[in-house]
């Protein structure tokens, strides 16, 4: 009995403790505009930051192997298949190169062109099924390869005329595209290339600006897709019926660029290259254009949109691409040399 009561005595009071804890580690301001919940970081986060270790890099030695063969020129996205080999799609010829998980350059396919096959403006690709998807966007369809990168037909949208962004996610594909009316129309199909649905934050450009504050990117997760904007402090989390779960930011440390108006110029990219985790956290780096030096500092976004804090700065130059793979095996790229590392969290200071 004597027991019972210390435990309902010290269980509120654990939990008293714990919450005033959390409170004192993370700060943040939660305010509501149309009953969207809008989240502001104004502190260093929720949790240690993270220690990079290096696993690989190919080239091993950039400066001598790229020189003579050209390996890489501009690497923006890479893929897996259930075998564990590695695509890379390098921005600059067009090509893709399928490397083993020993990391032998097995083979290249495609080619800059208009043809069958022939790719223009791509940045994005998917493993779906045994067959590879890439978003053919200069040349307004969907190219199909195989895992020995023959091509197999191309996929014309009577939606999405310009085919940016493909995701495939519980057998389903998800094809954006970048226009002038609406700042991320995503559209759903199924296997079979019929459309499901659409979604969509449903706002418009109001002035010619807009087109470039507004601009995007997507990530999916496993609740809907990340919309982080690129010039602006903003990153929103779109559930699968177009509803913006919450919009968050961080305070940042430097001032934006706006016109008399208080209006943002969309001069400077805040936001880089960024994506998701196994766990739906969203990694992300974030350009100081006061301090270059810092824009390869990566933070880290809860999936519930809380900044768990500024996690580790990458050892290069300028990050092309930051990617996770099913593993939570971390990658990143300066367009010339692809990383591969793993992510240690660091043990708080005494």
């Amino acid at each position: 009995m004597g027991q019972s009561i210390h435990l309902k005595i010290y269980v509120p009071l654990l939990i008293f403790l714990t919450c005033c804890m959390t409170n004192e580690e993370w700060q943040e301001e939660v305010s509501y505009h149309n009953g969207r919940k809008t989240i502001t970081n104004t502190e260093k986060g929720i949790q240690p930051g993270e220690n990079l270790k290096l696993k690989w890099r190919i080239p091993e030695n950039p400066d001598k192997e790229t020189t003579a063969a050209g390996l890489f020129g501009g690497i923006v996205w890479i893929e897996f298949d259930p075998e564990n080999n590695l695509y890379v799609l390098d921005h600059l010829d067009q090509s893709i190169t399928k490397l083993s998980p020993e990391r032998k350059v097995l083979f290249r396919f495609g080619s800059k062109g208009q043809g069958p096959g022939q790719l223009r403006n791509c940045t994005r690709f998917v493993w779906a099924d045994g067959f590879l998807f890439v978003a053919n966007r200069g040349n307004n369809r969907i190219e199909v390869f195989d895992e020995n990168g023959k091509y197999h037909q191309s996929i014309r949208l009577d939606e999405c005329k310009s085919p940016s962004r493909i995701y495939f996610r519980s057998g389903f594909f998800y094809v954006s595209e970048r226009n002038f009316d609406e700042k991320h129309p995503i559209y759903k199909y199924d296997k079979s290339w019929q459309l499901i649905g659409k979604i969509t934050s449903n706002e418009k450009m109001v002035e010619q600006l807009d087109y470039l504050r507004l601009r995007n990117d997507t990530r999916i997760a496993e609740d809907g897709f990340w919309v982080v904007y690129l010039v602006d402090n903003r990153i929103q989390k779109i559930d699968w019926e177009s509803v913006v779960l919450f919009e968050t930011s961080r305070k940042l440390d430097w001032d934006l660029p706006r016109d008399p108006a208080g209006r943002l110029i969309p001069e400077f990219p805040i936001h880089r290259a960024f994506d998701v985790d196994p766990n739906g956290d969203l990694y992300i780096i974030y350009s100081n254009p006061k301090n270059w030096r810092r824009g390869n500092d990566v933070y880290k976004y809860g999936a519930d949109g809380r900044l768990h804090g500024y996690m580790f700065t990458l050892p290069i130059e300028n990050a092309t691409m930051i990617r996770f793979d099913d593993d939570g095996s971390f990658y990143f790229a300066d367009g010339v040399s692809l990383y591969k590392a793993e992510l240690i969290i660091r043990e708080p200071k005494q």
